[in-house]
């Protein structure tokens, strides 16, 4: 029992050891580093923020060997398909593509009608490229379109003051007035499979 209560004893002498000493009014720290923990934090956090006003969309150019190579861009996010098709008149970020899109061509308008999309030239422009430089052209607004309405659209249809316009076909040196699809120009696609369009 008294080995107990001593060392009980000794413990409460240990611990009284290891006490703060009491201070009996405020006194001076003179420690740098302790002064440097007492202040508060001045250390910003950056954080990124996504810019959810765009979105980022594919656009069909001129690559290698003739095919059609796939360039991602960010566009607004309440983009257009009129838009879109505007700016392919624009070279491509890549020094590798190119566009075969006349730049004066400009796109006044666009309207879906069931599948197809039927797009309104402000003139005609895009017909100032000739034979395989029309077809290309052509081309590139095609996949561009069905690519950016991802589904909605199977085909399109070229229009000036609400009147169809020949474009090259499927067929080479054939134009036609009809509506023309992404099928239609699967020789410029690297796959040759019209229902998967290429990505970057």
């Amino acid at each position: 029992m008294r080995r107990r209560v001593l060392g009980a004893l000794a413990l409460v002498a240990v611990v009284a050891g290891c006490a703060l000493p009491s201070d009996e009014g405020p006194r001076t720290i003179d420690d740098p580093a302790a002064l440097d923990v007492m202040r508060p934090s001045t250390t910003t956090t950056s954080t990124t923020v996504e810019d959810v006003s765009r979105e980022r969309i594919l656009f069909y150019f001129d690559g290698r060997e003739e095919l059609l190579a796939a360039e991602e861009r960010s566009v607004p996010f309440d983009a257009t398909i009129v838009d879109v098709l505007n700016l392919l008149t624009e070279p491509p970020q890549s020094s590798l593509l190119r566009t075969a899109v006349p730049a004066d061509v400009v796109v006044a308008g666009a309207e879906l009608s069931g599948d197809t999309l039927l797009i309104d030239l402000a003139d005609d422009a895009l017909f100032d490229a000739a034979g395989n430089e029309l077809f290309r052209a052509v081309a590139q607004m095609v996949v561009t379109a069905v690519a950016f309405e991802d589904g909605e659209v199977a085909d399109v249809r070229f229009l000036i003051d609400g009147e169809p316009q020949a474009v090259p076909s499927g067929e080479e040196g054939v134009d036609t007035r009809e509506a023309v699809g992404a099928c239609d120009y699967a020789r410029f696609l690297a796959n040759r499979d019209c229902t998967t369009l290429p990505e970057p």
